[in-house]
């Protein structure tokens, strides 16, 4: 699936995250599912209405992190070669 959401989203049973998440996969697909990523907006749109609802910011509402203003880091390869 892919689309934008406005900010990140975690409750109970769903998270949903619009930066600083990386997941590793191996490629071996489970049977009778897709074999590529399409565009799901108008559901993931949804989706997200459906956890945040209207009222306030649900309480798993993640903060955005501003990446300018995080120090420097220097990757662990170049540190180990």
């Amino acid at each position: 699936m892919r689309g934008t959401i406005p900010a990140a989203l975690k409750h109970e049973r769903v998270e949903l995250y619009n930066q600083q998440r990386f997941f590793t996969m191996t490629g071996n697909l489970l049977p009778g599912m897709p074999t590529s990523i399409r565009d799901a907006q108008p559901e993931l749109d949804a989706l997200y209405a459906e956890e945040r609802g209207s009222g306030p910011q649900p309480a798993g509402l993640l903060p955005t992190i501003d990446m300018q203003a995080l120090p420097s880091v220097t990757p662990f390869a170049s540190r180990v070669a």
